[in-house]
């Protein structure tokens, strides 16, 4: 069976911008909530807007509303938290997804701290590579856009080059 991932704005974004967005696709059911969707797409000058409005069609992208109130989760979310963030959050504890695909610094620490399984978009090039779905090449190319692109910490990203394929195998695509 498949997996599903809950994405967030900058997450896409930068997997848009590494070409590798479709291939999200072609391995894991996508939700992208009401609130990423229209980050990615309210502006058709943003990167990616048409693709992303494009991608609406797709077999495994998947626009999915959470819970807006009136549950314990919602509540608990931290202040300070972007619309696209606390929705991903909220659809992970409606059960909607495996795991969430985010790289804001607060939803990252609460995901953390609450023992909510998150990757953030440096690593899903490695997955794809460990995977055997991105040559080495095209895997090398594409993580040092993201160290580029993507704003992470010298301590992100010394983690994200020391995992193996074992931690990160709760995030492995399933083949069907």
């Amino acid at each position: 069976m498949i997996k599903t991932c809950i994405i967030d704005s900058s997450s896409a974004i930068l997997l848009y911008k590494g070409g590798i967005f479709g291939e999200l696709l072609d391995h894991y059911k996508t939700l992208c909530p009401p609130a990423v969707i229209t980050e990615l797409t309210r502006n058709p000058t943003y990167p990616g807007a048409e693709y992303f409005l494009a991608c609406c069609n797709h077999k495994n992208f998947l626009i999915e509303y959470p819970e807006r109130s009136g549950t314990q989760y919602i509540e608990k979310l931290p202040h300070g938290l972007g619309a696209g963030e606390a929705e991903c959050i909220a659809l992970y504890y409606k059960k909607s997804g495996d795991f969430i695909i985010l790289d804001d610094k607060r939803g990252a620490q609460w995901c953390k701290n609450q023992n909510i399984p998150f990757i953030n978009a440096l690593l899903v090039p490695k997955i794809l590579f460990l995977c055997g779905c991105l040559s080495e090449e095209n895997y090398n190319t594409i993580f040092s856009l993201f160290l580029k692109e993507g704003r992470y910490s010298e301590k992100v990203s010394q983690y994200a080059s020391d995992l193996q394929l074992v931690d990160l195998s709760p995030f492995l695509p399933v083949q069907d």
